[in-house]
């Protein structure tokens, strides 16, 4: 007898963080005070990025009174619009801080939720696209272990890749079942992907808000 869909899909999501776990190994026993490093910045922006999250945590409690007004580049006004604000990975970053107490362990249980979607949205773009179910299980583990994402695990930034393959998944969906109530789903799995990332767009649009 076939497995219900909703036991397949815990399996793989189960399986995808199995894999995250591993392509992250040993950070898993050194998660409370380990970060991982990166090729590109060699530590710099991984730690960075914990203080970015830091930020985002600690004004959230203040209801973001001064968000954009961060202690860097002192003199300057809204200086946190020259960083990068990653609104939606402090969103989910900021209760596991409060929660946990431990930075360190906070951003490791983010990066790998990040790494099982990887899987999840790279497994759901294959069974769109028609493929088995166990051949859509597999290349969701192609997802979470991503020959380009791998270098840098590091970097939340690069480590997001889930927003695009979802995006992909709805507009594959969109285009076999043309429905306007489909069509907002490609656009919404775009902002995502800008908002783990959010370079100077969203700086802008904030800093102009917090000099008028």
């Amino acid at each position: 007898m076939n497995a219900p869909r909703w036991l397949k899909a815990l399996g793989a999501l189960l399986l995808y963080l199995g894999c995250a776990l591993y392509v992250t190994w040993p950070l898993l026993g050194g998660a409370a005070t380990h970060i991982l490093d990166d090729a590109l910045s060699r530590g710099t922006v991984p730690l960075l990025n914990v203080w970015i999250l830091e930020w985002k945590a600690d004004r959230i409690l203040h209801g973001y009174q001064g968000y954009w007004d961060a202690p860097i580049f002192h003199g300057i006004a809204a200086s946190f619009a020259f960083s990068e604000a990653q609104p939606l990975t402090g969103a989910f970053y900021a209760p596991l801080r409060w929660i946990l107490g431990r930075p360190p362990l906070a951003h490791n249980l983010v990066l790998w939720a990040m790494l099982t979607l990887n899987g999840v949205g790279a497994r759901l773009v294959m069974r769109r696209m028609g493929a088995p179910e166990g051949a859509a299980t597999l290349g969701g583990l192609l997802g979470v272990a991503l020959p380009f994402v791998a270098p840098d695990l590091g970097l939340l930034q690069l480590t997001a890749v889930f927003p695009v393959f979802f995006a992909l998944a709805a507009l594959i969906e969109f285009h076999e079942r043309p429905a306007w109530r489909l069509a907002p789903g490609a656009r919404r799995w775009r902002r995502a992907r800008g908002r783990v990332r959010s370079f100077s767009r969203a700086g802008t649009t904030g800093s102009s808000g917090a000099s008028s």
